[in-house]
């Protein structure tokens, strides 16, 4: 019995600028095209962005800095980004995600007073 493997022939490739979604972009685009979307896209039409679709990339040190970058400087903040900062050594993240105000009350019911470089907590 002969052992056949069947081919696949790619006919057509996906183009750049018909990725409209992350969705679209994660799925055949390049670093490059999800730095591009989070730089020129409405990141809070939810039809395009979800940031739980890119959760998993931000475990990678690269895709993490190339993409808190981006939605900094778009002045786009979610907690569910800015927790990795932690794990990649991201002080000024790290400090933006401790003065989170669901951060700061979780942190303001264990204790009532801490201050350091990243944050200050005066509850009493």
């Amino acid at each position: 019995m002969a052992n056949i493997e069947p081919e696949l022939e790619v006919l057509e490739k996906k183009k750049i600028d018909e990725m409209r979604t992350i969705k679209d972009i994660l799925s055949g685009g390049k670093i490059e095209d999800i730095k591009e979307f989070i730089a020129t896209k409405n990141l809070h039409n939810p039809n395009i962005f979800n940031v739980g679709d890119i959760i998993g990339l931000l475990k990678n040190e690269n895709y993490y800095k190339i993409i808190i970058s981006g939605l900094r400087s778009r002045g786009f903040y979610d907690k569910r980004v800015w927790k990795y900062s932690l794990m990649h050594g991201d002080i000024v993240g790290f400090r933006d995600y401790l003065n989170d105000s669901d951060v700061t009350s979780l942190l303001k019911k264990l204790v009532i007073y801490l201050k350091n470089d990243l944050i200050e907590i005066k509850d009493f």
